[in-house]
C-alpha cells in the first residue's frame, strides 16, 4: 500500500475538497491536538499531574480513546451529519476551544483526559494507515469469510 496524501484532498472529478470520515479525522487531531495543548499549557501553565493521579488521567484518556476509534465511532456518527464528520474528534478531544475554551481549559481534570484519548485515537489511526496488513483508515473486518458450497454429485 503506497501512501497518497493529496487523494484525500482530491474527489472524482478532481477538484479540490475536505477530507471526510477517518481521513480527516486523523487531520484535525494532527492540528488540533497539538494546538488546544500548547495554548492550555501557554495560557494556564498547567502540566501532568503528579502521584497516583496521572495514572487515572491516563487510563481514562486511553481507555476512552480506544473506545472511541475501535467501537463507539459508528454510534456518535449517527447523530452528526456526514458533512461535518471531520469535526467530530475536535469537539471531543479538543475541548472546544472558543466555546468550551474558559471552562474546559482551565481544569486539567477535564482537558488532560480529552487530549490523551485523542492522542490514542490520533496513534491508532495512525497505525492503521501505515499498516501494510490494513487497507486504509477503516478498520479490520472481523470474523472469517464463509467457506463456499459444496457440491455432491
Amino acid at each position: 500500500m503506497t501512501l497518497h496524501l493529496l487523494e484525500w484532498f482530491r474527489d472524482e472529478d478532481g477538484d479540490w475538497t475536505v477530507p471526510d470520515g477517518r481521513e480527516g479525522e486523523l487531520l484535525v487531531l494532527l492540528v488540533f491536538l497539538p494546538v488546544v495543548g500548547a495554548y492550555a499549557h501557554l495560557r494556564f501553565d498547567f502540566g501532568w499531574p503528579q502521584g497516583t493521579a496521572q495514572w487515572i488521567v491516563a487510563t481514562l484518556g486511553l481507555f476512552g480513546g480506544y473506545l472511541y476509534a475501535i467501537h463507539v465511532r459508528e454510534y456518535v456518527l449517527r447523530y452528526v451529519s456526514t458533512d461535518y464528520s471531520w469535526l467530530t474528534p475536535f469537539l471531543l478531544f479538543g475541548s472546544g476551544i472558543a466555546g468550551l475554551g474558559e471552562y474546559v481549559l482551565r481544569r486539567p481534570s477535564i482537558l488532560l483526559p480529552c487530549l490523551v484519548a485523542g492522542g490514542t485515537v490520533l496513534v491508532v489511526y495512525s497505525l492503521w494507515l501505515l499498516s501494510p496488513f490494513q487497507d486504509g483508515l477503516e478498520p479490520a473486518r472481523r470474523g472469517v469469510e464463509p467457506p463456499s458450497a459444496v457440491e455432491l454429485d
